[in-house]
């Protein structure tokens, strides 16, 4: 299936945004690395301060209290860390950093 541009509905938009990050970790610069390990830090740390508060509400017990905890996990690490680097490679854009060297085709 072709994705189609002229669609302009919400999943189509969120798709082609997550799209764009589809890097060559090659071309990385310094700053590149550093945005990159950055945001997965922070999704690794806020994934599991969520999944602390989870396990420990005490109001699940067995093998849903598991699930929940480890789903809580993945998708806040998934969102923290997408977001994070978009926000990370925004302010590196903006302070004149490149994240990625200049392609030599």
């Amino acid at each position: 299936m072709v994705p189609d541009d002229d669609d302009h509905s919400a999943p189509a938009r969120f798709g082609r945004w997550i799209n764009q990050l589809d890097i060559d970790f090659s071309s990385f610069t310094l700053v590149g690395w550093v945005v990159a390990i950055g945001s997965l830090v922070l999704g690794g740390f806020a994934g599991y301060l969520v999944y602390s508060l989870v396990a420990a509400g005490g109001n699940q017990q067995g093998v849903n209290a598991g699930k929940a905890s480890g789903l809580s996990f993945f998708i806040t690490m998934v969102v923290v860390t997408v977001f994070s680097f978009q926000g990370l490679r925004a302010v590196a854009r903006w302070t004149g950093n490149p994240v990625v060297r200049d392609r030599e085709d």
